[in-house]
C-alpha cells in the first residue's frame, strides 16, 4: 500500500521510511550479511531480510519488533514473502530453497532447487506457486500448497534478475542483465 519505503545498503543496515513524510522510521544497523536480501509483504506490514549470512529475520514494519527468525544451512541469497505474510520463502547461495511459517518459525520444507546460486525467489498472485531463478539460468516452479517442483524452465541465455508470474495468464517473464524480457 506504499506506505514505507525500505532499503539495504553497503553499510550493511536496513532503513525504514515513511513514503509520504520521508521521515526515517527505523533504522537497523550491523547486519552482518555483506548483500542484505529484502522483502516485504503486500501491505507492507512484514519486513523480511537476512540479518546474517546464516539468518533471516521477520520483523514488524511499524514497530521494528522481531516476529520470528530462520537458521539456514547456507548463506541467504534472495527472500520473500507471500502476500499476506504468513509464509517465507528463502533462496540460498548453495542453490537451496525453503519455505518457512513466519509466525511459528517452522520450517515448512527445503529441497536443493537449483545447481548454484538463488538469484531470485517469490511467489506467484495467489501465493500457491513460487519460484526461483538461478546463475545457472533456470527457473524452478514450485506449489507452494504440496511442496513439490511442478515445472522448471531452462536454456535462459543470461542468469534472471528479476521474475513475475502471472497466474491468471500463465506468463513468467524473467529479466536478466541484458535487460532481454522472457515470457
Amino acid at each position: 500500500d506504499n506506505r514505507f519505503v525500505i532499503s539495504g545498503g553497503d553499510d550493511r543496515s536496513v532503513r525504514i521510511w515513511v513514503s509520504n513524510s520521508g521521515a526515517l522510521l527505523h533504522t537497523f544497523a550491523g547486519s552482518r550479511s555483506e548483500q542484505p536480501a529484502l522483502s516485504a509483504n503486500k501491505d507492507g506490514s512484514i519486513l523480511l531480510h537476512s540479518s546474517t549470512p546464516s539468518r533471516v529475520a521477520a520483523l514488524h514494519t511499524a514497530t521494528g519488533s522481531i516476529i520470528n527468525s530462520f537458521a539456514l544451512a547456507a548463506p541467504a541469497a534472495a527472500v520473500a514473502l507471500s502476500s499476506d505474510g504468513r509464509k517465507a520463502v528463502v533462496g540460498t547461495v548453495n542453490g537451496e530453497i525453503s519455505l518457512w511459517d513466519v509466525h511459528s518459525g517452522q520450517k515448512l520444507f527445503s529441497s536443493p532447487a537449483h545447481k548454484s546460486r538463488i538469484r531470485v525467489v517469490g511467489f506467484g498472485d495467489s501465493d500457491s506457486i513460487l519460484f526461483a531463478g538461478s546463475t545457472d539460468k533456470e527457473i524452478s516452479l514450485w506449489d507452494a500448497n504440496n511442496k513439490v517442483l511442478v515445472r522448471r524452465l531452462k536454456g535462459l541465455p543470461e542468469e534472471p534478475q528479476a521474475i513475475s508470474l502471472i497466474e491468471r495468464g500463465s506468463a513468467i517473464v524473467a529479466i536478466d542483465r541484458g535487460c532481454t524480457i522472457k515470457k
